[in-house]
């Protein structure tokens, strides 16, 4: 499904219609022929469906005053979609989100919203990927995380320094441990997700704080790196 903000015709658009993906980069907006991967169930994907699935049950089997608490909360907690703009969800749409996360982590579902206490967010992150004598490995701050807290991690792999628009990419990768000091190592969780480095790629990273008590997340940050080998 593609989403778009209205204008004279459409001031901006985001995602696929039919045949034809809408995006964007520093030169403006574009349209390409949309590409069709060869293997639509990945294990990620699988898994993730079954998050949702799992939450969307786990909605069903509430008692009417946690509905009614969810569908209370949600107005007042909108969440931005691929374009930054402000989207007001559902009750239902934010349990099963929230949950959704809360599972894909291991963590027991919350069948009451969380109070309005936001994770610390990310205030710096840095990456190198150095498949030599260096390391690759993320930096960030604050340092350490809370108590309930770990840093998520997302990342996409390219093979031309050219390509820059890699938001539809992001692939989750690795995550810290609770109450993480930086830094991280990612080798190993980038080659497993990603296939073997090689010097001359570049490597996109995204990092957001997730509340491992309550499922709400910061807003990202995002860094890249090229890889490079030392001696």
């Amino acid at each position: 499904m593609a989403i778009f903000t209205p204008g004279p015709v459409v001031a901006a658009a985001s995602g696929s219609v039919g045949g034809t993906t809408y995006s964007h980069n520093k030169g403006g907006p574009y349209m390409r022929t949309r590409a069709i991967p060869t293997n639509r169930k990945s294990i990620a994907q699988v898994a993730q469906r079954s998050f949702i699935a799992a939450a969307s049950q786990a909605w069903r089997e509430l008692p009417a005053a946690n509905a009614l608490a969810w569908v209370t909360w949600a107005p007042l907690h909108p969440v931005q979609n691929a374009l930054g703009n402000s989207v007001m969800l559902s009750g239902h749409q934010a349990f099963v989100q929230l949950n959704a996360r809360l599972l894909h982590d291991g963590q027991t579902p919350i069948l009451f919203p969380p109070l309005d206490v936001l994770p610390n967010p990310l205030t710096s992150l840095s990456f190198t990927a150095d498949i030599g004598a260096g390391a690759v490995e993320a930096t960030w701050t604050p340092t350490p995380l809370e108590a309930t807290e770990r840093v998520h991690f997302y990342a996409v792999v390219v093979d031309s320094l050219g390509i820059n628009n890699v938001n539809s990419r992001y692939i989750y990768t690795a995550r810290s441990a609770l109450a993480a000091a930086s830094p991280m190592d990612l080798e190993a969780q980038i080659i497993f997700y990603h296939g073997a480095l090689a010097v001359g790629q570049r490597i996109f990273l995204r990092a957001n704080v997730f509340d491992t008590a309550t499922g709400l997340v910061t807003a990202p940050l995002k860094t890249s790196a090229v890889v490079v080998e030392t001696v």
